[in-house]
């Protein structure tokens, strides 16, 4: 009573006076929850040590009721002392413990599960935005004891939960902002370690905070990235993806690479050439990226001048069964240069969408701003990029389904989780 009428001072006073001897009747008691109230004090009083403290407790405590109902109590502890513990300045000790939080979360099967994952997420982003990282969205700083707060705000919906993919990419980018060296995510790195670029996503931090990075530089960029992420597979004895996996993983990088090139004022062709003749030092099998190549080649074309070439790029663009790093080359080149208004709309509809569900997405930000004539700071380009094409005149009458609509004004809105893909964005 005394929390909720924030008096958290003598609340806490009274929660520390009888907490310290509680001891659960049964595994499955709800007095286990009651450790919720003193980190909530506890944090709205700035007294994060013992925020931190009343989570490990209540982390302690909800171990037997793991053993007869699953991890989710524990796990909201954990995900709350990892927040706290980031509240008292130990930013590297903090992203640890929300490494290994979110490891052990089980599938997203049910409410409950998706309510932890997006409060998992909602701390995540939040920290790395704290950190300095991009800010994709208006987030407010997460409540004290939000994860372990068990009933759902009336503000939440039931709606897509962000991927275990997209949140260690944003932990790995947040331990480098801070500067925390070897940070242990080694649980986070063996689940995810069939995804190379995931691996090292630390190498990404200019492309990520929307910084256009020079398309020369990008070979030694991505050949970093490579070699780091085989190193670190080795040494935690997980066996390599297979090439075609790594190929279509770096192409995708490479992709808005070029995006970033076509957006420029004088798309430079001879990059392509760069990029094949330094991964093939690496011994990277280029040869099943054929196709790829050949796209680019003519996007660079049609920016160029070469007009007969975006009739190709608007047969791939329509073209539903292409691979997708192939239509989004085709997209960039389209919106750079098509004379058609309803097909310049539809490819920068494409990459928005693209780009604001994609843990990388954000690499090309202010690229799709400048295809889409918007000026804009870094960091909303994606947003301001989807607002130019629902305000044209042409976009009711876009040859695009309701729901992929309905995804553009929630980016718009910024209504989205970013970095999650949906089935509107991949059945483009």
């Amino acid at each position: 009573m005394r929390n909720m009428e924030g008096d958290y001072e003598r609340g806490l006073e009274i929660l520390e006076d009888i907490l310290p001897g509680w001891q659960p009747t049964s595994p499955t008691t709800p007095k286990t929850h009651i450790f919720h109230d003193a980190i909530e004090a506890a944090g709205n009083l700035g007294k994060w040590d013992r925020a931190t403290y009343w989570a490990q407790r209540g982390q302690e405590s909800a171990k037997p009721l793991s053993e007869v109902s699953g991890p989710y109590v524990e796990l909201c502890y954990a995900v709350d002392k990892a927040f706290s513990t980031y509240k008292d300045e130990d930013t590297c000790e903090a992203l640890e413990l929300l490494g290994n939080s979110i490891s052990r979360l089980p599938a997203p099967s049910n409410p409950r599960i998706r309510m932890l994952y997006r409060r998992a997420a909602h701390v995540t982003v939040w920290i790395h935005q704290d950190l300095g990282g991009l800010e994709l969205s208006d987030i407010q700083e997460p409540s004290p004891g939000l994860a372990s707060q068990f009933e759902a705000d009336s503000e939440e919906t039931d709606a897509d939960v962000m991927e275990k993919k997209a949140l260690f990419s944003i932990l790995e980018e947040s331990t480098n902002l801070a500067d925390c060296g070897e940070v242990d995510l080694e649980v986070a790195h063996a689940a995810e370690a069939g995804n190379i670029m995931t691996q090292s996503m630390g190498a990404m931090r200019e492309l990520n905070q929307g910084i256009r990075i020079a398309a020369g530089d990008l070979p030694d960029r991505f050949v970093a990235m490579i070699e780091t992420a085989r190193e670190r597979l080795a040494a935690e004895g997980q066996s390599p993806p297979t090439d075609d996996l790594e190929v279509q993983e770096v192409l995708h990088l490479l992709t808005y690479g070029v995006i970033n090139e076509l957006a420029s004022e004088t798309p430079d062709s001879s990059v392509l050439a760069e990029w094949r003749s330094r991964l093939e030092e690496i011994a990277f099998d280029v040869s099943s990226a054929t196709s790829w190549f050949d796209v680019a080649e003519k996007a660079f074309s049609s920016a160029n001048g070469d007009r007969r070439t975006l009739v190709e790029l608007t047969h791939l663009l329509q073209n539903k069964g292409a691979l997708p790093n192939e239509r989004l080359v085709a997209a960039a080149a389209l919106a750079r240069g098509s004379s058609d208004e309803n097909t310049k709309l539809l490819s920068l509809a494409i990459l928005v969408t693209s780009a604001a569900r994609d843990p990388f997405g954000v690499a090309a930000n202010n690229a799709i701003a400048s295809l889409a004539g918007v000026d804009v700071k870094p960091g909303n380009g994606i947003q301001e990029a989807a607002r130019a094409i629902i305000e044209s005149d042409q976009f009711e009458a876009l040859s695009l389904d309701s729901n992929f609509k309905n995804t553009l004004r929630e980016i718009t809105d910024g209504n989205i989780d970013w970095g999650v893909p949906t089935a509107s964005t991949q059945s483009l």
